[in-house]
């Protein structure tokens, strides 16, 4: 079973149109600390390519589509992201690939912490070394 995890998020809808509601510790087991938004990727560019040593993160395309694989060193699975609707947990040690963007994707990716260039593991190589001891 992979430690990552994807939610739906709970909808409300009306007349005046529809939330999308996530919470912190149902949808996501940390608090925000930064967000960032990837928006006008090229096709056939990928973004990500890398793990953190200690940084969690969830992710959610507002619009369009994305493809994130998901690697934690014993297993990997493709999740593709095409509705505001559902969200992807990314827990630290799990590396990530974001591919295959829509023209129109808007991703927004919460994250555990600030920006820590020294959390990164950017060497998929070495990512395998940590994970397996």
């Amino acid at each position: 079973m992979p430690s990552w995890f994807t939610r739906d998020l709970q909808e409300i809808a009306d007349a005046r149109g529809t939330l999308l509601i996530g919470e912190v510790e149902k949808h996501m087991p940390f608090i925000v600390r930064r967000f960032f938004i990837a928006t006008g990727v090229p096709a056939g560019v990928t973004r990500g390519g890398h793990a953190h040593k200690t940084i969690e993160q969830f992710a959610v395309c507002l619009r369009g589509s994305v493809t994130m694989l998901l690697d934690d060193g014993t297993r990997r699975e493709q999740i593709r992201l095409s509705s505001p609707r559902l969200g992807a947990y990314i827990p630290a040690m799990v590396w990530d690939e974001w591919t295959d963007f829509s023209e129109d994707a808007v991703l927004l990716v919460l994250a555990s912490k600030e920006f820590d260039e020294a959390d990164y593991v950017r060497d998929y190589q070495r990512f395998i070394e940590l994970v397996r001891g």
